[in-house]
């Protein structure tokens, strides 16, 4: 704590602040909703497509999509974008547009499917219970949910 109140640095003073609450508190605890990693429906009924996609983007395994080349279109019915999923080079990319022909599969879907999937068993079991619409390639939007990790969002800061 003496550290934290002897910083002038934000950075230095919010890290040694933290480390010093998990020193005393433990370990942060993951809400029940954060437990696997997943955001909650009520923030994806609000959250723009863009920083959904971003949020799929960090859960890519690097390893897990190494030599994959997936192209996937994503419609919002009642939104007026179209958005191109893209994975490449093991990283996920996303922006407003389409593929076009090369578009290897296109899935529609609204906000309120979206959030059910979120708050039921996720991606992978509404696509095999067919909940996910989807045209063209069914094993490409399989291909990109299998290199999606689920991770702990509270990590230790000080602790192992």
């Amino acid at each position: 704590e003496q550290l934290a109140y002897q910083s002038e640095s934000s950075t230095w003073r919010n890290a040694y602040a933290l480390g010093a609450k998990e020193l005393r508190f433990g370990a942060p605890k993951p809400p029940p909703a954060a437990a696997t990693g997943i955001v909650t429906p009520k923030v994806v009924a609000m959250l723009p497509m863009g920083m959904f996609f971003d949020f799929l983007a960090m859960r890519v395994n690097a390893d897990k999509a190494e030599g994959l080349q997936l192209r996937i279109d994503w419609v919002m019915d009642g939104e007026p974008q179209r958005w191109k999923l893209t994975l490449s080079h093991s990283a996920l990319s996303h922006a407003v547009g389409s593929h076009g022909t090369q578009a290897m599969a296109t899935v529609r879907m609204d906000r309120a499917t979206l959030a059910a999937i979120v708050a039921g068993a996720g991606f992978a079991a509404a696509l095999q219970q067919a909940q996910i619409p989807i045209e063209g390639d069914v094993q490409a939007l399989r291909q990109l949910l299998d290199t999606l990790d689920s991770f702990n969002p509270m990590f230790n800061i000080l602790e192992p």
